[in-house]
């Protein structure tokens, strides 16, 4: 029965997640978020994607998954669709409470705050990080990741294509999960 015990107490401290507030240094956080793989750690990514264009649109949810490099290249892969390679740069205050809580009602995914209210962080505690691809077409590419602890990350992509119906905007909101 003592062996059950501490067992039971080694297991319940690895449970817990370690939060990033006040983690200034993206090379600790992402060294953390990458299981410092080179190759990248994949999360699990669940959320909504919706799309407008001309006053149309539509969401839809969306499970996903992310790669997460220790140099801080991010991918996406959602239905077989890999997107590009981003690499994040700390990004100091790009969502504040009100940004993400428009999002996150805009695309559905109000649940993600429940989710992430157990850290203790306040937002503007959190180190941001964003990375951004132009193309040559002009599509706007941008992920950002809001890393509250160690196995709770909000991930925004934001994008903008020119098609033949015009403008659309792509916006993809969704909390990353350790696999």
């Amino acid at each position: 029965m003592k062996y059950a015990a501490i067992a039971l107490m080694c297991l319940t401290g690895a449970a817990h997640a370690e939060s990033f507030c006040g983690v200034t240094d993206e090379g600790v956080i992402l060294s953390d978020l990458s299981n410092t793989l080179q190759m990248g750690a994949k999360w699990d990514l669940t959320g909504a994607l919706t799309f407008s264009q001309g006053g149309e649109g539509f969401t839809d949810p969306l499970v996903g998954i992310v790669t997460l490099t220790s140099l801080g290249m991010i991918s996406l892969e959602v239905g077989g669709s890999r997107g590009d390679n981003l690499f994040l740069a700390p990004n100091k205050g790009s969502y504040d409470d009100e940004d993400l809580a428009k999002l996150f009602t805009r695309t559905g995914t109000e649940w993600i705050t429940q989710e992430v209210a157990e850290s203790p962080c306040n937002l503007n505690e959190v180190l941001q990080m964003r990375g951004t691809y132009d193309d040559p077409n002009g599509d706007l590419n941008q992920v950002s990741i809001v890393p509250y602890s160690s196995d709770h990350v909000v991930m925004i992509a934001e994008i903008e294509a020119l098609t033949e119906g015009g403008l659309a905007f792509v916006t993809i909101v969704g909390l990353m999960t350790r696999q």
